[in-house]
């Protein structure tokens, strides 16, 4: 039951950066697909960090690989994320292909982003010795 407000305080973290139009200013989401990618994206991310919580009470050593993977994906979406946007916004004719890679890499980046701050808030609160809830 705790992992979920972990995962509730992720949620609510990106929805604030939703509502304050910061997702959309930095351009890691096209405006078309603003609303779906963080909706999904935060969705997809909600299930994958519960699956991750659960590994990790059970086989750590595969949890920590899992988080090495989740880290160096959400540094590729990131980058790939932020590069192909700008080819697509400063772009004379249409680029196809970095609309495909901003429009998938905007998915990875927030739903990774999620799983992040959940194990963020998770790691923060269990070295404090407190726990919500």
């Amino acid at each position: 039951m705790k992992n979920l407000l972990y995962i509730l305080g992720a949620l609510v973290l990106l929805a604030l950066f939703y509502f304050s139009g910061l997702i959309s200013q930095y351009n890691l989401t096209h405006p078309f697909w603003h609303n779906n990618a963080t909706i999904y994206g935060g969705l997809i991310g909600a299930i994958i960090a519960f699956v991750l919580f659960w590994v990790g009470d059970r086989k750590p050593a595969i949890a920590g690989i899992m988080m090495v993977i989740i880290v160096i994906v959400f540094v590729i979406a990131m980058a790939a994320t932020v590069y192909y946007s700008n080819i697509f916004i400063n772009a004379e004719d249409f680029q196809p292909l970095a609309l495909r890679v901003w429009n998938i890499g905007s998915y990875a980046t927030i739903s990774t982003y999620v799983i992040l701050v959940a194990v963020f808030l998770r790691t923060f609160f269990t070295a404090r010795g407190k726990t919500p809830g």
